[in-house]
């Protein structure tokens, strides 16, 4: 429940505040109500209530000076002011100063659920941006766990051990128990964290059953369909905690793998599989056997599977192939520079396994055909792949085009591809694309089948000011005025 405090130097006005909301339905306690303003104020800082709602006109201290000196001492509450008269400079410097409504006496009851159901979105997605700083903070180190569960009034009753559960894709029905239900509820004492709408922490103190205790209650879960949950090891030190939210944030990712939603204990068990297909890579690197690479590769997903390697396995991989990438394309600044990634990076870079594999796979060919191992030129084979990357370009101006993105995709140093692109075409990446839209957009009014508005749509534009503000200093006029007789004028450079 959101706590509230009211303040109002008018008893018969506080009991009206209290009664025209309907603050328990909606989520809100009452966590205390005063008319005076001075000890309003120390109850704000003591309780540091989630929203504070004030009559503005009080004696000594008023509705926006309580405001104002409650954000002096850190508090972030969100404040509603009231006032029984409706001038606009009130109002004015209420929102001024961050009050988060500001409401006229009497209160409506329509207006007053209104202005709760803003009020719980606002608290709510406010709980959630605090959540996620803590997660980073826990896990970056700059939030001792001790401290921060003290802070959090978390005494940790259930016993001397520790694990975490990171759930995605789906909140399941019996989360909603977490945030609000007594330690008795479950058997084990939960510190719920919920992130975002389909991801959220768990933190579990519990006796040395504690694994056994988590998986029998979340048996009892309505899990959806795509509900994936990820568990950390267990521990006995506190202290340990962000490795075991970075431990459940990783077995949680394990769709990457395997895309049916399951719970997963996190495991960081060498595997010696992996290791050896590695090493075997790197042996059919020097002797360029591309087919024999494709051949391991392959398997990988499949070895995955059989031996029930997760997340923890794949950033591994990943990481194993870059160094071997890297030392080889050691003396190479032109060919792209393969990244160490984690494994927050390997899953929104790639869909899946297969997907990651399937990269490696290109990199290694390009590798393979470079001759990089010897150190002999390469310039046929950079070339090879401007080539290719300049025909997707010609093919596809019409969509969202990145240079970074494209030169990541041939296998190509994105740098070297700017200067190739003025090299070869005579134009920056910006300017080539750009001519190739408007040649296409003059064409498009010349034949006289479409209107300017249809053309920008047509030739990847979704700002039709920019586009035709872009046509005219291309070609002098504006698109609404190209008649379909004019002659193309010689396009130039759009930096001129």
């Amino acid at each position: 429940m959101y706590k509230v405090i009211l303040v109002d130097d008018e008893i018969w006005s506080l009991e009206g505040i209290r009664k025209v909301f309907d603050w328990q339905h909606m989520g809100f306690a009452i966590a205390a109500q005063t008319t005076d303003a001075s000890e309003a104020l120390e109850l704000i800082c003591s309780l540091k209530p989630d929203v504070v709602v004030t009559d503005i006109r009080m004696p000594e201290i008023s509705g926006i000076d309580l405001l104002t000196l409650s954000r002096k001492r850190g508090i972030t509450s969100e404040f509603i002011i009231i006032s029984g008269f409706a001038e606009f400079a009130y109002a004015q410097e209420a929102i001024r100063y961050g009050a988060f409504d500001y409401q006229l006496k009497p209160i409506d009851p329509v207006e007053a659920k209104q202005l709760l159901t803003k009020l719980k979105l606002r608290l709510h997605e406010k709980q959630l941006a605090e959540n996620v700083n803590t997660v980073k903070q826990l896990v970056s180190g700059a939030c001792p766990p001790a401290e921060w569960l003290c802070e959090r009034n978390f005494a940790p009753e259930g016993g001397a051990y520790w694990q975490v559960m990171t759930i995605c894709g789906a909140v399941p029905d019996g989360f909603a128990e977490f945030p609000y239900a007594p330690a008795s509820s479950a058997p084990f004492q939960p510190l719920a964290l919920q992130l975002d709408e389909v991801q959220a922490v768990v933190i579990a103190n519990g006796g040395q059953w504690l694994e056994r205790d988590i998986m029998m209650y979340m048996s009892r879960w309505n899990k959806p369909g795509n509900c994936r949950i990820g568990l950390s090891r267990v521990t006995d030190e506190a202290e340990q905690l962000p490795r075991l939210i970075k431990e459940s944030g990783m077995a949680s990712a394990h769709h990457f793998i395997d895309e049916r939603p399951e719970v997963i204990r996190f495991s960081a068990g060498t595997s010696f599989a992996i290791e050896n297909i590695v090493l075997k890579t790197e042996k059919l690197i020097m002797l360029k056997d591309f087919d024999g690479i494709c051949s391991i590769i392959d398997s990988i997903p499949d070895l995955f599977k059989t031996d029930g390697l997760g997340m923890y396995h794949a950033t591994c991989l990943w990481n194993q192939y870059a160094f071997v990438i890297r030392k080889r394309l050691e003396r190479d600044a032109l060919l792209n520079r393969v990244e160490f990634l984690d494994y927050e990076n390997i899953v929104s870079r790639f869909n899946s396994l297969s997907a990651m594999c399937e990269h490696i796979k290109g990199l290694l060919k390009v590798l393979c055909s470079s001759d990089s191992a010897s150190g002999a030129g390469r310039s046929g084979t950079r070339n090879g792949n401007f080539i290719a990357l300049l025909q997707q370009v010609n093919l596809n101006y019409d969509k969202p085009l990145s240079l970074s993105e494209l030169a990541d995709t041939h296998y190509l140093n994105m740098s070297y591809c700017s200067e190739l692109f003025k090299k070869v075409t005579g134009y920056t990446f910006s300017d080539y694309v750009t001519k190739l839209r408007m040649e296409a957009a003059a064409e498009l009014i010349r034949s006289g089948s479409y209107t300017a508005e249809t053309v920008c749509s047509m030739t990847g534009y979704n700002d039709y000011y920019y586009f035709s503000k872009t046509f005219k200093k291309f070609y002098g006029v504006a698109p609404s005025k190209f008649a379909p007789t004019m002659p193309l004028p010689v396009s130039q450079s759009m930096s001129q």
